[in-house]
Formats: structure tokens, C-alpha cells, sequence
């Protein structure tokens, strides 16, 4: 065994539902660990060889405690690597494979919040207007009983928001896309205003994480790795160690992918439904108006059996839901109070009748009820001017994005809001603060800003490191292959520099341990045609 892939594994204990305690090390054939940013929780899948018929006692559901490290990251740097301790809990057995006297299957496992978060429930209002602005720390720390020490949380706006009986971690992904950084991080370019969101909740080695995807880019790197000849020992740990074995290249490019996905384009409407008037739910076999109920009578009925969906709407035919008739009445509601003013569109003198607070939310506004912001657009360029990138270089040929973005967006997205889950108690008469318009923009931000950061992967395999975590940002040096005589080895400009890393696993066999590592970022060290 490579000493750069030797491992120790120091303990694993199962734990049965009546306290009794077994050491099932001896039988433990491989495991893989992972972890992912898009992963609330890490997974760990435990291959067992059974010659005495241990699954008899299983119920599925045991906690299992193991502890292991990889000996050259207990040497290298003196022990700046930690061991890996966790505790877990089975979920699932696999099947059974029996050859001759023994048996083989899998124990599939997790942390043991994941049953917590299943037999725990958020009902409620939570947010500044129910008294709950730590609704993060709240769903952790009480409902999932996590320890302090193991939450990492950056922090958000407020939001509030009402929980019909959802899981913790349901509660904790609603809001993920609509909340702001408060600390709007480090990328000076930025243009006032612009405000940063896309918050991803997981689990790595280090414990549970709310952040925010700028923040994570804003990291420093952690390590490096270089690509070099296979079968080529430098005979120095710390060299060894940091060479990577192989090399995946995703699919580079799906055009059409990104153009149905939106990536260079996209327009996010915000509705509320308390806002919409005489709306019926259309019928199967029958047809009837929906809330959108003046565009429809004018433009066309909506059939359940498809003869028009909102889906299938022009650009204009959209502006016009929105917009409607020059001279159309429509019904305002001030936040904060059950009243409600109307405004002639086609009467200038009609704004005089309005009070300070119902001029300020018509101007916010702007649009007939049933609408809660937007539309608001996004524009990669405009995107990557606003987020804190990995590196500096932008990701696309520019000459090809302009081409996408001087025309229509090629998706529309609809955010659904309850009219008042999206306003702070502190603001001004009782009346609406800017929060419903900022979480049409922060859920177009994070989908967009999702969209950009995965827009370069990699998948490369290194020796094991537990030093190693999802989230983590790392430097790889990857040879290009255009070398020319015997001069120095010239780097890829492309592929080579920083990436994130979207998840890994480690993998556990006889023969050592190598981790494999899912590589991610949205930016290149050099402009693509600059």
C-alpha cells in the first residue's frame, strides 16, 4: 500500500436500540463518506462482510460511532490534519448477497439529525413580525438539537414566513433564497444597491453551515494539487500527497441546456395570492377565469384541457398580464391594514387622492394585485458584476452571451409570496418595507447565482485527505496539452487555478484510501475573449 494512501481505522462501534454496544471493525470491507453543499446532511455507506450472521440483530436504525484517519495526513504539517470522529445513525440495509458462509451488504447511514428532522415539525409564523429572527439557529439548535459548536451560520435579512407543519430542514431551504447577505462581502466592482443572496444549508466534517455561495468564494484556498506523471514517486509525503491521480472533464458545454435553464437570462415575477381577486381553480372538464381574470377575458379563456396556459404566453402577452389596459381600474392594498384605494391608470388627478404611505406603495408597486414584485431580470453580465467570484476572468465567450442577452429572457419563473409573510413590523405607519421586492430579486439572484457557479466542473482523485471538507476552496495545476520542446511544463489557462469544492467522498478499501473530489466555479483566471 502507497503510504500516501495507508489509513487507520481506529473505531467503529454499533450501538443497538437497547444500549448494548458491539465492535463491528473486523467486518468493515470499505466505506465511502460524503459530503455535498447541496446535501443537508452527510452520508456514509458502510460495506459489511458477515460470516456469523450479525444482520439478525439489526433493526436499521442503530447508531454507529467511527473514528479514522489517513496516516500521512496525521505526519504531514504536525497534525494540522485532524481525525475524522462522527457519530451515525443507520437508515437503511441494503441487500443481502450471500456467498457460501458469509454475507455482504451495505449499512446506509447518516448523521443522526436526519431522524430528528423527520419526527420534528415548524409550525407557525417565524420572523421579525413573530418574534423569530433566528430562524436558522432555532430550527438547529432547538428543534434538531445540534450543538452551538457545530452550527456556522452567516448572517441574513430578516424574513419572515409561516411554516404549515414543515420539516426543519424544509423551513431552513424555503427561506435560503429569500434573504440578503448583511455583510455584503468582499467584491469592491460591486454597484451600489446590488445586493448579494443564494444561501446553501449542508453538512461537511466541520458541522451544519447556512451560507451564503459569495461567501464561500470569498474563502481562501486551503491547498493545492498538481496534476503530474502517473507512477512517478517523489518519495516526500508532503509532495505525494497532493498529486492528483486522474483527472475527469465533465461535459464542457449544452447550449440549449443553459438557454432553457435561463443561465444568460432570465425574468422572476413575484405573486401573491391574497392579493387576487374572484379566482377559481379551473375545473377538469370545465373551464374557467383564473385571477388573472380581465387579461383572460380579454385575450382568451383558460382551459383545464390546455387551449391556453400561462406557460405558453408571449412576451407581450405576459407585459400585458401585468400591465393590462391603459385606462384599467385597479385595486391597491396598503400594507399594515385591511384597507384599500383604487387608482384610475388613465386619470393623472386620481394620485392626488392618495395618501403619503398608498403613493408610496403605488410607486413600489406599480402593478394590479395579485402581483408582489418584479418583473425583475437577470443578466449574467450584470450577475457577475454584483457576486463575489472564485477568480476574475469571465466564464463565457462574450461574443456569444451578448448574443442571448440583447434578446427576450429564455425562462420566466413565478415566485409565489403570501401578501403578508414579507413585511417587518418596524416599518414606517405599519405599512410595507421593501422586503416583498427584495425576494423576487434575492430568489432570481440565487437561481442565477447557482447557474454561474457551476459553470466550470471537475472531477479529479487525489490520495486521501481528511483534511478535506465540502466548501472548502483548493488550487489545481493541470499541464496543457499543447507543451512545445523541452521548456518548462506550461499550465492549462483554463482548467487550472481555483475551484470549490461542490462535494467529495472518501473511499475506504483494503488497498488505501483515495477521496474523490466534485469541483465547481464560476469564474476562469483569464477572460474568455477579453
Amino acid at each position: 500500500m502507497s503510504y500516501t494512501k495507508s489509513y487507520k481505522l481506529q473505531k467503529v462501534d454499533i450501538i443497538f436500540d437497547d444500549g448494548e454496544k458491539a465492535d463491528i471493525i473486523d467486518m468493515v470491507g470499505e466505506f465511502n463518506w460524503m459530503e455535498s453543499i447541496d446535501s443537508p446532511f452527510i452520508r456514509c455507506d458502510i460495506s459489511i462482510l458477515d460470516s456469523v450472521n450479525f444482520d439478525d440483530n439489526l433493526r436499521g436504525s442503530e447508531e454507529i460511532q467511527i473514528q479514522f484517519e489517513t496516516s500521512a495526513a496525521g505526519r504531514i504539517n504536525q497534525g494540522k490534519f485532524k481525525t475524522i470522529k462522527h457519530t451515525l445513525r443507520v437508515y437503511q440495509i441494503g441487500s443481502v448477497v450471500k456467498q457460501e458462509r458469509t454475507k455482504m451488504y451495505i449499512l446506509h447511514c447518516a448523521s443522526p439529525e436526519i431522524y430528528s428532522n423527520e419526527s420534528n415539525r415548524a409550525f407557525g409564523a417565524f420572523g421579525p413580525m413573530a418574534g423569530r429572527t433566528d430562524i436558522v439557529e432555532r430550527m438547529l439548535m432547538k428543534k434538531l438539537d445540534v450543538p452551538s459548536k457545530k452550527v456556522n451560520i452567516e448572517p441574513y435579512s430578516n424574513a419572515n414566513c409561516v411554516s404549515p407543519n414543515w420539516r426543519p430542514v424544509d423551513l431552513i431551504s424555503y427561506i435560503s433564497d429569500k434573504v440578503a447577505r448583511k455583510n455584503q462581502g468582499s467584491n469592491k466592482k460591486r454597484k451600489a444597491g446590488k445586493r448579494q443572496a443564494g444561501y446553501l444549508f449542508f453538512e461537511n466534517k466541520n458541522g451544519y453551515n447556512f451560507l451564503s455561495m459569495d461567501y464561500l468564494c470569498e474563502q481562501k484556498s486551503i491547498a493545492t494539487f498538481i496534476y503530474g506523471q502517473s507512477n512517478v514517486n517523489d518519495n516526500n509525503p508532503a509532495v505525494d500527497a497532493y498529486k492528483i491521480e486522474q483527472v475527469l472533464y465533465p461535459e464542457r458545454t449544452n447550449q440549449l441546456e443553459k438557454l432553457r435553464l435561463g443561465v444568460y437570462k432570465t425574468v422572476t415575477y413575484g405573486i401573491s395570492f391574497p392579493q387576487i381577486t374572484d379566482s377559481m381553480a379551473p375545473q377538469a372538464g370545465g373551464s374557467s377565469s383564473l385571477a388573472f381574470d380581465k387579461y383572460f377575458k380579454n385575450n382568451g379563456s383558460f382551459d383545464a384541457n390546455g387551449s391556453q396556459k400561462l406557460n405558453q404566453l408571449s412576451s407581450d402577452q405576459l407585459s400585458k398580464l401585468y400591465k393590462q389596459e391603459e385606462r384599467q381600474e385597479d385595486r391597491f392594498f396598503t400594507a399594515g391594514n385591511a384597507q384599500s384605494f383604487k387608482w384610475d391608470k388613465g386619470k393623472e388627478g386620481s394620485k392626488k387622492k392618495l395618501t403619503e404611505q398608498q403613493a408610496a406603495t403605488q410607486e413600489k408597486m406599480g402593478k394590479p394585485g395579485g402581483t408582489a414584485g418584479g418583473p425583475f431580470i437577470t443578466n449574467i453580465f450584470t450577475l457577475f458584476e454584483t457576486a463575489s467570484t472564485i477568480e476574475k476572468g469571465f466564464p463565457y465567450d462574450k461574443e456569444l452571451v451578448e448574443k442571448y442577452t440583447e434578446k427576450a429572457p429564455t425562462r420566466s419563473k413565478f415566485k409565489i409570496l403570501p401578501k403578508n409573510s414579507h413585511q417587518t413590523a418596524q416599518a414606517a405607519d405599519g405599512g410595507a418595507d421593501d422586503q416583498s421586492d427584495n425576494t423576487v430579486i434575492c430568489s432570481a439572484y440565487s437561481a442565477a447565482r447557482w447557474s454561474l457557479l457551476n459553470t466550470h466542473t471537475l472531477t479529479i482523485t487525489v490520495p486521501g485527505n481528511t483534511s478535506l471538507y465540502a466548501g472548502a476552496i483548493i488550487k489545481v495545476d493541470l499541464p496543457s496539452s499543447n507543451q512545445k520542446g523541452n521548456k518548462k511544463v506550461m499550465k492549462d489557462r483554463i482548467y487550472s487555478g481555483k475551484y470549490m469544492i461542490k462535494g467529495l467522498i472518501h473511499t475506504y478499501k483494503k488497498t488505501g484510501i483515495t477521496t474523490q473530489l466534485f469541483l465547481c466555479r464560476d469564474s476562469l483566471p483569464v477572460t474568455k475573449n477579453k
